[in-house]
């Protein structure tokens, strides 16, 4: 099955948390409202607050690659980047 274009919060969770960022998603819906993480864009807000976000995978990886991912090592490819 080829990789999606597109992420989902549980996506970006799961990966956070593999890479020693655990994080609730309602802390990272929060931060992706407040704009502290680049990687995902607010669609929509509804009346109670929840917003829908479009996070790209190739944001997200370009993001992660800088952020998370420093500390793997660079000879193994990660998310479809590498270190080099």
């Amino acid at each position: 099955m080829p990789v999606k274009p597109r992420m989902t919060l549980d996506d970006v969770l799961a990966d956070m948390r593999a890479h020693g960022m655990p994080m609730e998603k309602g802390v990272l819906s929060q931060c992706l409202k407040e704009g502290i993480f680049p990687f995902a864009h607010i669609l929509s807000v509804g009346p109670t607050g929840r917003a829908n976000f479009l996070i790209m995978r190739k944001d997200y990886l370009e993001w992660a690659n800088e952020y998370l991912y420093l500390e793997d090592t660079c000879q193994k490819k990660i998310g479809g980047f590498s270190c080099e």
